[in-house]
């Protein structure tokens, strides 16, 4: 629950901040292709051992990295856009963030960085409040268990906050760069611990 919590408050943060540039045409392209997949990954969680679910998803962000910081090498045709998608909605289905291959597969489709910031969390958060409707109607949702972390939320929102001043200050290469890098310090991360 404190992943869901944690996604909850930073896509709804993000939204929040940057909800002027949002696009709805392009998350409703999002959401078309990645729902289905991602109903695939909710359903087969369960279907995997925690370790091995670690390990693919670190597999996932390696490569996610590395096809978002070389774009020249790795340049994606509409077919490729759609596959990335897809499987963005299958891994956000089974992790709760597909984010990096989404990514991956539409950063093209925008014009600026604040418009795929936006859109891109409206995204997440609509995924989020799936996943939460997933773990009620599961039975699994309990609302106690989040009342401990009530502090998470103001955190993020201050964290995001931040992160906003920070991102319109910075060149959209340099933004790029840095987002790749932290995405294959993840999966190397999750591949090693």
């Amino acid at each position: 629950f404190l992943g869901f919590l944690t996604g909850l408050s930073a896509a709804f943060s993000i939204f929040l901040s940057g909800r002027k540039d949002f696009s709805f045409l392009k998350w409703k392209k999002m959401v078309l292709f990645a729902f289905p997949t991602a109903l695939l990954g909710a359903f087969m969680i369960d279907s995997f051992s925690p370790d091995i679910l670690l390990k693919v998803f670190g597999v996932f962000l390696v490569g996610a990295g590395f096809f978002s910081l070389f774009p020249r090498l790795f340049h994606l045709n509409i077919w490729g856009e759609r596959f990335f998608l897809l499987l963005g909605g299958w891994i956000q289905g089974l992790f709760g963030t597909g984010g990096p291959l989404v990514v991956v597969a539409m950063k093209r489709n925008f014009p600026h960085k604040s418009e795929m910031r936006a859109t891109l969390a409206a995204f997440f958060l609509f995924f989020q409040a799936l996943r939460g409707g997933q773990y009620y109607v599961q039975g699994s949702f309990d609302f106690f268990l989040l009342l401990p972390f009530w502090w998470i939320p103001p955190l993020i929102f201050i964290a995001v906050f931040l992160g906003l001043r920070v991102h319109i200050s910075i060149s959209e290469e340099i933004f790029q760069k840095g987002v790749s890098l932290l995405i294959i310090f993840s999966g190397i991360f999750f591949l090693l611990f």
